[in-house]
């Protein structure tokens, strides 16, 4: 089978003189570079993925040549059509458009980067979360007693557990109070990080993982212990207080009086009739009683 074989002089685009929107190409380079920049610093910052605080600058270029872009519309095409109208509703697809949704959702929205800090691409502003700033502080407060530890030439994994286990106590109760507090939330840097973070002392490092919320834990045990105890006496009780009350009732009903007037008439006709059907039931048949063949 023989492949097919083109050779065209030039390519599809063709020279300038051919390209009606060849003033709107500007917009397009800037963003493609800043994409190109921000996917590139995603890629690197993967491992563990820290995109949120590694490429914050690179996600504020992408973005601010995007809004650029949706704002061309004091330049126009050779169709006397702005950039605008160009790049995102001229043609079947906008691949500007394109490129910066899957972006901005799969990587900057899905990693939850808005709960480590907050950006404005237009001042160049960013401001960290309070719980994003406590948690880096601490990391950063363990990792320089590792520094020490490591420059001190005491590098033993014993060492390294007693001298840096109030650092990472510190740090890992921070982060287990907030993980398990329904109305906090991390990015996906902070989860990497404490994940990687706890990986390192366990597994490196061999040291013992600290147990958070011993208080907690001791004070939800009484907690329980004392439900389960109240339950229990409430029980026992219920069921006494049901069995006195049938026995108040036994003792009520065997005092009751004997009933005079009409109805001890009735009572004592039924229990006669009563008593004059035992009899005949009770009475053996006699040979003499038995009929003759």
């Amino acid at each position: 089978m023989t492949a097919l074989k083109f050779d065209l002089p030039i390519k599809i685009n063709g020279p300038a003189s051919w390209r009606i929107n060849l003033p709107c190409m500007p917009f397009v380079a800037n963003f493609s570079l800043a994409a190109t920049n921000f996917t590139a610093c995603a890629l690197n910052a993967s491992l563990p993925p820290i995109i949120c605080t590694e490429c914050f600058e690179q996600y504020m270029d992408m973005k601010y040549q995007y809004d650029a872009a949706q704002h061309a519309d004091k330049v126009f095409s050779l169709l006397n059509t702005t950039c605008t109208e160009v790049m995102f509703q001229d043609y079947l697809s906008s691949y500007v458009k394109e490129v910066f949704d899957s972006l901005e959702q799969k990587l900057w929205v899905n990693s939850k980067c808005d709960y480590c800090l907050r950006t404005d691409f237009r001042t160049r502003k960013v401001e960290f979360t309070n719980i994003t700033y406590t948690f880096m502080r601490y990391l950063w407060d363990w990792r320089e007693c590792i520094q020490n530890v490591s420059e001190s030439g005491l590098m033993e994994n014993k060492t390294t557990c007693v001298a840096c286990v109030k650092p990472y106590e510190t740090l890992y109760s921070y982060y287990w109070d907030n993980y398990v507090n329904p109305e906090a939330d991390f990015c996906l840097d902070v989860k990497s990080t404490m994940n990687d973070t706890t990986n390192l002392w366990r597994s490196i490092f061999k040291c013992a993982d600290p147990r958070p919320n011993r208080q907690s834990e001791s004070i939800s045990v009484i907690i329980l212990s004392a439900i389960f105890v109240t339950i229990t006496a409430l029980f026992y009780a219920g069921s006494f207080i049901q069995g006195e009350r049938k026995k108040r009732d036994l003792i009520k009903y065997s005092r009751l009086r004997t009933p005079q007037g009409p109805r001890s008439r009735l009572l004592s006709a039924s229990l006669v009739a009563d008593e004059d059907d035992d009899r005949f039931l009770e009475v053996p048949a006699t040979s003499s009683q038995m009929p003759s063949r």
